[in-house]
């Protein structure tokens, strides 16, 4: 067997396009969006980085091939009035040759190394096979990202359960019964005063509702117009639409939103947010509208706030399966928001703040 040496370079995301492309391809469900992916990631993001590790094998010969590769990529968060930079290290690829444990901490370990010098905090994704690497890189659990899910229900009893002529109408033939007796009352009054807006783009109302929100939540990541519109909107392979809350006597005005995504005869939630009073009608009415398709069931990730997780189980979502660990690390700069920031009952994450 060839022995190699590796090394870890930090480039020009251009001067390698194509052979992160290759690796992506090779070891990343990009599902064949590799060039898509690239210039959506390093051409077009709201906070675009200026450069890629790589890690390149050299052989006895000293010929070099890039053979695996890690992103730094710049997330703006808030605490309070306070922004920090974050870094989320993504793309995290060796082809399979390679996968051995050195050149593997090699990488994690560059990169961690430069994101905690360059960036107030770092965190990641990693999957089962990185997941000891980062360990050992230094990197600290911060939780498991947790999919609550509810199922939708044909019911042709809703008219019996509930004594509103426009609710049992529109209701009927989604939520089951019961579950909608219990809801009926709330989303009466949600109904009333709020209606659903269906986007396909985002406006000013999101950067207004960003700016007045932000501060109700500890530690979260950027949520105005402009990263929800790359973010989603622009992304190469999902298809997603934005469902917003605004009161029906002022529609200049938006009070939260959910981005939503089908899957088959699943819709999940890949975003909420907003202010916290106005999130449960906006699940009220979201679930009151799904009712009427033949969706069976409403999903959504998230590691953070109690609140939210109780706001969730209020509506009958339960935790079905725990995702992907989160790691995270903190540098010199945030050293007075250690309780803020490593304790995740104080973040808010949701598939917003993954990497693809």
């Amino acid at each position: 067997m060839t022995a190699f040496q590796y090394n870890v370079h930090y480039v020009e995301p251009n001067q390698v396009r194509d052979d992160l492309i290759r690796v992506w391809c090779s070891n990343l469900p990009v599902n064949g969006h590799g060039p898509a992916k690239f210039d959506w990631t390093y051409q077009r993001a709201v906070d675009p980085s200026d450069g890629v590790f790589v890690l390149a094998a050299h052989n006895s010969e000293n010929d070099a091939q890039i053979i695996g590769t890690a992103g730094l990529l710049a997330r703006q968060f808030y605490t309070g009035d306070r922004p920090l930079r974050a870094a989320i290290l993504a793309d995290i690829a060796v082809d399979r040759p390679h996968r051995t444990v050195q050149p593997a901490i090699r990488l994690v370990h560059q990169v961690r190394r430069t994101a905690l010098r360059d960036f107030d905090f770092a965190y990641s994704y990693p999957n089962k096979s990185t997941g000891e690497v980062f360990s050992r890189c230094g990197y600290r659990q911060l939780g498991t990202l947790t999919r609550y899910a509810v199922a939708l229900h044909r019911d042709k009893c809703v008219g019996q359960v509930i004594d509103w002529p426009l609710f049992s109408r529109i209701a009927r033939g989604g939520l089951d019964a019961r579950q909608i007796g219990l809801q009926a009352p709330m989303t009466v009054r949600a109904a009333r005063d709020y209606e659903l807006e269906w986007l396909e783009d985002v406006d000013s109302r999101f950067d207004r509702l960003w700016q007045s929100t932000r501060r109700s939540y500890g530690l979260i990541g950027r949520r105005d117009a402009a990263f929800l519109r790359w973010r989603f909107l622009e992304h190469p392979e999902k298809g997603l639409r934005i469902a917003a809350l605004a009161p029906r006597k002022n529609r200049r005005s938006l009070r939260a939103y959910a981005v939503i995504e089908q899957v088959d005869d699943a819709v999940c939630i890949r975003d909420l947010f907003g202010y916290p009073d106005n999130l449960g009608t906006l699940l009220d009415l979201l679930m009151l509208g799904l009712a009427r398709t033949k969706t069976a069931s409403l999903s959504m990730g998230f590691l953070g706030s109690e609140a939210i997780v109780e706001l969730l189980q209020s509506r009958g979502f339960r935790a079905r399966e725990r995702e992907r660990a989160i790691v995270y690390d903190t540098g010199a700069s945030v050293n007075s928001l250690a309780p803020i920031i490593d304790d995740h009952r104080n973040w808010h994450l949701t598939d917003a703040d993954q990497e693809w």
